[in-house]
């Protein structure tokens, strides 16, 4: 499978356990969850603070020590007792909210360890038993660190990322657009009872209702001035005539023909006799990219006096800078306000931008 990528092939597949063999990972949002269990009779350890609506609790580390409540700061103090007299066992901590505490698991020896963490710890401390330590996970974490990053991470089945899912007592990773044959591979490879899948979709094409005929690097002459303080803007040609002089002022007579599927990249992907203006109009889309992934529009929706418009990038986790780009693109009229109506009409979804006939000074 990798070598079929045009990636060096992998290590040999060897499964961790051979009772393993042929099962596949789970998603790690479908893996099954530590469900820890507070002693009889006994109080929970409390968290001091009602949790916020993403189930977080207010304070953390970052905020210094002294703002931790006196309940949230048991939780680095397990970690430590854990870490330093159960190395081969801890399986991770975390705050238990249905609980009202924190959860502590261990792989082996649970009742020992139990016992000892609460009677040094806290008498509410709940407990969960796991299949496999944490250092083990870490253990698997970096041999896929070794083994399968560091490749070129658009192919797919590339592994982008990996971490340690301690609530689902497992390695993730982070896989690009994989096959069946990948994951299963990863599966045997690494263990399917001790990894799960962060699974990172490929990007999409345009719906069918737009028709990328071009794109260029940066925004064409003039345009930076009369809009510096745009992120993006968004120029209608309804007609023949307004089409022809858009044509001419972002296309250059030696970009280069491509025929990909994705038009991440310059270059010509149409023409402008492909346009049916009787059902089309002309959109000059100019924006920003991140340097490291190429991005184009899929969507446009202009609905209701506002026109929404949905990116796609070749990545997910992209570096935070500004490249101008432009594309020409044939989009459904029914996808646009009227031409009596663009004036009046509001973009959404980018930071900032504006919506005017072409050319915008015309707007």
């Amino acid at each position: 499978m990798l070598a079929a990528c045009g990636r060096t092939p992998g290590p040999e597949v060897s499964p961790r356990d051979p009772s393993q063999a042929g099962e596949i990972a789970p998603e790690c949002h479908e893996a099954e969850r530590l469900r820890a269990a507070l002693p009889e009779g006994v109080e929970p350890t409390g968290t001091t603070a009602e949790p916020i609506e993403d189930g977080s609790v207010p304070g953390s580390a970052s905020e210094g020590d002294d703002a931790l409540p006196d309940a949230l700061s048991l939780g680095p103090e397990i970690e430590q007792w854990a870490q330093r007299e159960a190395p081969d066992s801890f399986a991770g901590v975390w705050l238990d909210q249905e609980l009202g505490g924190f959860a502590v698991a261990f792989a082996d020896e649970v009742d020992r360890y139990a016992a000892e963490v609460r009677e040094r710890i806290h008498p509410g401390l709940a407990v969960a038993e796991a299949d496999h330590s944490y250092a083990e996970l870490r253990d698997i974490q970096d041999r896929v660190t070794e083994e399968q990053m560091g490749q070129p991470d658009h192919e797919p089945g590339a592994v982008r990322s990996t971490g340690v899912d301690v609530l689902a007592n497992r390695t993730s990773l982070g896989v690009f657009d994989p096959d069946a044959d990948r994951l299963s591979e990863l599966s045997e490879i690494y263990g399917a009872t001790a990894i799960c899948f962060e699974i990172e979709a490929a990007p999409g094409p345009p719906v069918e209702a737009i028709d990328t005929l071009a794109k260029a690097q940066g925004w064409r002459d003039g345009l930076t001035e009369e809009v510096e303080t745009m992120f993006a803007v968004f120029e209608v040609a309804y007609d023949r005539e307004t089409a022809e002089v858009a044509w001419r002022d972002n296309v250059a007579d030696d970009l280069e023909p491509r025929d990909d599927d994705l038009p991440a990249e310059p270059g010509l992907y149409g023409t402008l006799d492909e346009v049916d203006f009787d059902r089309q109009a002309v959109v000059v889309w100019s924006s920003g990219e991140s340097g490291s992934c190429p991005e184009w529009l899929t969507n446009i929706d202009g609905a209701g006096g506002t026109i929404r418009v949905q990116r796609e990038a070749t990545a997910e986790m992209c570096t935070d800078d500004f490249n101008p780009y432009r594309l020409v693109l044939a989009v459904d009229r029914d996808r646009l306000p009227a031409p009596e109506e663009l004036a009046a009409a509001q973009l959404e979804g980018v930071p900032d931008g504006t919506v005017r006939s072409y050319p915008i000074g015309d707007g």
